[in-house]
């Protein structure tokens, strides 16, 4: 939403809620019966106003509040990917940029904007240095194939039987397979990022991974905005660490092993922390809405009860409109090996922290 599409919105929610609260104060219509419970053709008026004044609410907060604390985040992410990861001598803007052109690990790392099936996606491609003449191609299968003859097998059955690659080249393509380095960063990109379609997808030029011309690259779709909010900085190093890895296995470098996979600790005092708070957030919800109608009558204890409802719906509804785009699932596994990967390497550690934004810290 933006800045200039606040005012005239807040003022049609202001209008709509002093027309409901005069009709409601008129007296005209019924909305209770002789009970007090809601009744009549116009009972749905509390909740209508209820829903206005929930988003007024939000208007007013985004307005004032998160849309200048988004703006500033955006800044200081692309800062942070431009500067502080990719080396570059300028700051990118966010909503502007077509090409973002920098080095990761003493490597070209070219990211282009393009689309995909009418919607946006990010091609993320590193160069290799020398070129490497290898022309490979590798896609996640939606099904385990059946077992070959073992000549090409990269002695992971896993891998083996979920993953296709093809080459002209595969004795020379082999030896890099074998590293079991390469092939966890293979997995984790062809899985989690590559753009996958159904059916025999080796074939088909924009899935899975590929590597040709000298370049290591992958169609990310869909692909979420480089935004707080959307994306993290445990995910872009993840990805880019996992195809510099890649790229060296290509040049001959010695890649090392990967540590042994541990899952983040999960601290018991953080969930009693947000046990106790929502605990005593509907415990003082309930008592305020009993007080307003203890004091100033039912109509007013009904919009005190009906209004923080509403008020969470709409911010649940913001929170989840706020994604990648990718499946649940997705999101928490790449949040878990973004996590691992910050956990066993001080230098990713090290270029995450450099992220300074209050989002970046929420996220964590």
């Amino acid at each position: 939403m933006s800045r200039p599409g606040h005012v005239p919105l807040a003022i049609a929610l202001t209008l709509a809620l002093l027309t409901a609260t005069a009709i409601g104060l008129s007296g005209t219509f019924v909305m209770f019966d002789d009970k007090g419970i809601l009744s009549g053709p116009f009972s749905a008026l509390l909740l209508i106003s209820a829903a206005v004044g929930s988003l007024l609410i939000l208007v007013i907060l985004d307005w004032r509040i998160w849309q200048p604390q988004r703006i500033t985040d955006e800044t200081e992410f692309m800062r942070w990917l431009t500067q502080d990861i990719l080396c570059c001598k300028a700051i990118v803007e966010n909503k502007t940029w077509q090409n973002i052109e920098g080095t990761f690990h003493a490597r070209r790392v070219i990211l282009s904007r393009v689309a995909f099936q009418k919607s946006a996606a990010i091609r993320w491609s590193v160069e290799t240095s020398p070129p490497s003449a290898q022309n490979v191609r590798i896609v996640r299968l939606d099904s385990p194939a059946p077992a070959g003859n073992g000549e090409y097998s990269s002695g992971d059955t896993d891998f083996d039987a979920r993953y296709a690659w093809q080459t002209d080249a595969p004795e020379a393509f082999l030896p890099v397979l074998k590293n079991a380095a390469v092939r966890e960063s293979i997995k984790r990109l062809a899985s989690l990022f590559a753009q996958r379609t159904d059916g025999p997808g080796v074939g088909r030029p924009d899935n899975g991974m590929s590597i040709s011309n000298g370049r290591v690259s992958l169609l990310e779709h869909p692909a979420p905005l480089l935004v707080q909010g959307h994306v993290s900085a445990g995910e872009i190093l993840l990805l880019l660490r996992d195809l510099s890895t890649l790229a060296a296995a290509l040049e001959g470098r010695e890649v090392a092993s990967p540590a042994p996979p541990s899952a983040p600790a999960t601290e018991p005092a953080h969930w009693l922390a947000v046990g106790c708070t929502g605990f005593f957030g509907v415990a003082l919800w309930l008592c305020g809405s009993w007080a307003l109608a203890h004091w100033l009558g039912m109509p007013a204890g009904m919009l005190g009860f009906f209004t923080p409802a509403m008020l969470l719906i709409f911010v649940f509804m913001l929170a989840n409109a706020g994604k990648s785009g990718r499946e649940a699932e997705t999101e928490d596994v790449i949040r878990d090996q973004a996590a691992v990967l910050l956990g066993a390497d001080s230098e990713m550690a090290q270029l995450a922290a450099k992220l300074r934004t209050e989002t970046h810290r929420r996220m964590q």
